[in-house]
């Protein structure tokens, strides 16, 4: 994770899991240590609730590769993960993958997080695909590292379409998770992901239509109209600290996660957007800094590293 004094490493694994390290920091990444370092892993859940309460396979489209042939390799779909088609809504589970995480020197899971809203926002908004992290607020094995959440706006199953929906969003949140004391923080405050920066961009754009404001106006360079649009990303974030600070808490550190290594994302929404830092979520290709691919999808565990190391290497020499 990088800007602003965070960033010290991020790396790949795989596993049945397909789980990703990132750390967070406090000193700057040219004076941080071992010692320095938490290791989290992100856990992004697979296992569909709405399958299962239909009494079929919660892992149907995972196992299934007619889901969708034209987009992945059919032999990924026979390759039952080592620790079996486990059930997110069995505590036991959860338990069992929290001891295996800290045996494994993990300090903290950040957990993929989602919202299904409604036809009316202030009754039907509610969280999505959240047995896992809600089985780990009842497993014993929670105290033996913290969490933290990272929200995906992009599924389309109902994010916010206005500042009183991301308010209630927020207000759940932290009523339900960042004041938890097993939440993770970060210099004092809750450290929250927002994952699919696109999406972020595109509904900030969405809010200043609706108030108004078009991309066609006279008197602004294009540098300009992003600036607009990095001043309404940033009043986002300062009202769900606003929302934090009136319920006790010292606000929230955010965090842009899956970004590109390049000026647009980094410096442009990251650094004027109101993020306190940025990190990744995978790299399967190199790219260029000024957004193009260098080529298609990396198919070995060199190319992996070789990828990770292009992007961070890049974000580490522009972090302030």
């Amino acid at each position: 994770m990088t800007h602003k004094r965070a960033l010290t490493r991020f790396t790949t694994i795989l596993g049945c899991l397909a789980l990703l390290i990132t750390g967070l920091s406090v000193p700057p990444a040219s004076a941080a240590t071992s010692d320095d370092i938490d290791l989290g892993v992100f856990y992004m859940p697979g296992w569909n609730p709405a399958f299962a309460a239909q009494g079929g396979d919660a892992w149907w489209d995972i196992k299934q590769p007619q889901a969708s042939p034209e987009t992945r390799d059919a032999s990924v779909y026979s390759r039952r993960p080592l620790q079996g088609w486990y059930d997110e809504q069995d505590p036991d589970v959860i338990n069992n993958q929290l001891n295996q995480m800290a045996d494994a020197g993990f300090d903290f899971v950040t957990y993929d997080w989602f919202w299904r809203g409604g036809d009316n926002w202030a009754v039907d908004g509610k969280p999505d695909l959240d047995a896992a992290v809600t089985n780990y607020l009842k497993a014993p094995a929670r105290n033996r590292l913290s969490y933290a959440l990272a929200y995906w706006g992009n599924t389309k199953v109902g994010e916010p379409t206005s500042e009183e929906e991301w308010d209630q969003m927020f207000t759940d949140l932290i009523n339900t998770h960042l004041r938890n004391p097993q939440y993770k923080t970060l210099h004092g405050k809750p450290v929250f992901y927002i994952a699919t920066p696109d999406w972020f961009k595109a509904f900030a754009m969405r809010l200043l239509i609706n108030k108004g404001f078009s991309l066609d106006a006279g008197g602004l360079t294009p540098e300009g109209k992003n600036q607009v649009l990095w001043n309404e990303c940033a009043d986002l974030l300062n009202r769900a600290r606003n929302l934090a600070t009136q319920a006790g808490l010292p606000g929230i550190y955010f965090v842009l996660l899956d970004a590109p290594a390049n000026q647009h994302w980094v410096d442009g929404l990251a650094g004027n957007g109101g993020f306190d830092a940025v990190t990744g979520y995978y790299y399967h290709k190199p790219q260029l800094n000024d957004g193009t691919d260098e080529g298609g999808f990396t198919t070995s565990w060199q190319g992996v590293v070789d990828n990770y190391k292009q992007q961070w290497d890049w974000m580490l020499n522009r972090a302030k």
